[in-house]
């Protein structure tokens, strides 16, 4: 079997402290068929997660194939594409980081609606977002809104994903990450917690086959977001 890494290069320049999160959750959800905390390399370097990324990166693509089958490739686009399929966000024509733009923008959008209006718009105002309009965030053109914003970069596209990956972080390990941050995004990360944890819960059992399908539900806006955070 041979494993295509493409868009998880980047995992080797993250911090023990981003990687200690796709850990987390694969040594956690994952926990009854994860093969990482066996590994010699694991076992004398943990928990210098640097040492084993390789180890990381092949663990989360082994979560997004549920055939038995030990022959072939197996790469990271597939599993972007599963999520992004089950997610409903699926179009044949994106690429791998377009698909996973619609991912971070579909999780963005169900937490987002999941708020008051007074919360709504103390998000858009920490984002400098106030041009928008709430009505013309409601549905899939919301979830399409976010995807364009994340997709266009720069500083709100860094600030959406910091929010989305210190929810991940307090979700799976009980604490945020360490990432530098203006005082004013605080009141966001506060509001969009709660949203977040519930709708990232509702998306681990929108498959019956169990644990693999919970890790990769979680590990790719993880992934998703750290890459922006870095890219920029």
């Amino acid at each position: 079997m041979s494993y295509n890494v493409e868009g998880l290069e980047f995992l080797k320049d993250c911090t023990n402290e981003e990687l200690g999160v796709l850990v987390e959750l694969i040594t956690d959800k994952g926990s009854l068929t994860e093969l990482l905390t066996g590994s010699k390399v694991y076992k004398e370097n943990y928990p210098n997660h640097r040492a084993y990324v390789d180890l990381i990166q092949q663990e989360i693509i082994d979560f997004g194939y549920n055939s038995l089958n030990i022959f072939g490739d197996r790469s990271y686009k597939e599993v972007v594409k599963k999520v992004c399929k089950k997610m409903k966000v699926y179009d044949s024509s994106d690429d791998m980081y377009e698909m996973e733009n619609k991912i971070l923008g579909k999780a963005f959008h169900d937490s987002f609606d999941k708020m008051t209006e007074e919360d709504k718009k103390a998000i858009l105002q920490d984002l400098n977002l106030n041009g928008l309009k709430l009505k013309d965030l409601e549905g899939r053109g919301g979830t399409l809104a976010f995807a364009g914003l994340f997709k266009a970069g720069g500083f709100g596209s860094y600030k959406m994903s910091v929010i989305v990956a210190n929810s991940l972080a307090r979700m799976i390990t009980g604490k945020g990450l360490s990432l530098a941050v203006n005082a004013g995004l605080t009141r966001a990360l506060s509001v969009f917690a709660g949203p977040f944890a519930i709708i990232m819960a509702a998306w681990t059992v929108v498959d019956i086959a169990g644990p693999a399908y919970r890790v990769i539900s979680n590990a790719v806006p993880a992934i998703a977001a750290l890459r922006k955070i870095h890219a920029n």
